[in-house]
């Protein structure tokens, strides 16, 4: 997991629920969103929609990678009082769940795919696309599920 952690070592930056579960719905919404864009519509104007949609996942994303509920899911757990670990405990366990999930879904996406004709990844760009996202997914998901189960409480401290 990714974890910004500031050089005065203190314990990520305090943000409300409501930022937080925007800014973690926007990027893991919003990337994807611009992916299916740039796959699906060639073309200047869809292009430009795409990957501002993915610039705009990316930014969202920066802000919770300090955030104190980042933390939580992200730091060395020696460095996480009870409540924290056991929050983690739960939160990593369902997230791994979710991401084995859609995983799945993407290798019987493909195994169909390669039989039907649908679209499937070809060169590098949609590659790139595709390990950025899963990427993306990877290191937010545990945080957005955190967001979805937290009073403003516990996000701000």
């Amino acid at each position: 997991m990714i974890f910004y952690r500031s050089p005065t070592g203190e314990g990520g930056s305090p943000m409300s629920t409501g930022r937080l579960r925007l800014l973690t719905g926007l990027a893991l919404g919003l990337y994807p969103a611009g992916g299916i864009i740039l796959a699906a519509a060639p073309g200047a104007p869809a292009e430009i929609a795409g990957l501002v949609m993915i610039a705009t996942a990316i930014l969202c994303a920066l802000p919770i990678y300090q955030s104190s509920a980042q933390r939580i899911v992200a730091e060395e757990a020696v460095r996480l009082d009870e409540r924290e670990r056991q929050l983690r405990e739960r939160i990593l366990s369902r997230s791994y769940f979710i991401l084995s999930a859609l995983m799945l879904l993407g290798i019987a996406y493909a195994g169909a795919a390669s039989d039907t004709g649908w679209w499937t990844p070809a060169g590098y760009g949609a590659w790139n696309m595709l390990f950025w996202g899963l990427f993306l997914t990877a290191s937010l998901l545990p945080t957005a599920l955190l967001a979805w189960s937290m009073t403003d409480e516990d996000a701000d401290g």
